[in-house]
């Protein structure tokens, strides 16, 4: 049996099959505050979320890729020198906490 990935939605598809795209919702606004830090908030929903910097640079390269994930990921992976699959998880982490304060939405 080949390597399976479980989409954000639950379905699951052969690794490397992935078309996740996060959208960001209406409203969300991307601030660098004083400190260098990087803030996503939303006025529509109160929510407000600060990136370290692996969030930062995740949400520099899904907007650099039109919120395509896998682009991003790749683009990450070799300038970090990591395993995709590896750094994949942390996207999947971090595109869920952005989800879950209603600051983007995911489609496949």
């Amino acid at each position: 049996m080949g390597t399976i990935s479980i989409t954000m939605s639950g379905q699951v598809r052969p690794l490397g099959e992935e078309r996740l795209r996060v959208l960001v919702e209406p409203e969300t606004v991307a601030l660098v505050r004083e400190d260098g830090t990087l803030q996503l908030e939303s006025p529509r929903t109160g929510s407000t979320y600060l990136c370290g910097p692996m969030g930062t640079a995740i949400w520099i390269a899904l907007q650099q890729h039109a919120g395509h994930v896998e682009p991003a990921v790749e683009v990450l992976a070799v300038r970090w020198n990591r395993n995709p699959r590896w750094l994949r998880a942390d996207f999947d982490t971090f595109i869920g906490e952005l989800r879950d304060a209603d600051l983007v939405s995911v489609v496949d």
